[in-house]
């Protein structure tokens, strides 16, 4: 997988457990396991979303 490919991967996952999360809180009886994925997809995403940001920092660090 090259670094682009990589880059598209993680922006989809991102997007894609930003979006679940906010399906979930929108939802007005969630169950328990409902409950339990918003807080995956929400963990997932903020991983995601960290990685791709330090990495993105450290590329524009080593350019300057």
């Amino acid at each position: 997988m090259t670094d682009e490919e990589k880059d598209k991967w993680h922006k989809k996952m991102a997007v894609d457990c930003f979006n679940q999360t906010w399906d979930y809180m929108e939802m007005e009886n969630r169950t328990a396991d409902e409950d339990i994925n918003m807080i995956n997809a929400t963990h997932a995403w903020v991983i995601i979303r960290t990685y791709y940001f330090s990495t993105l920092y450290i590329e524009v660090c080593i350019s300057l």
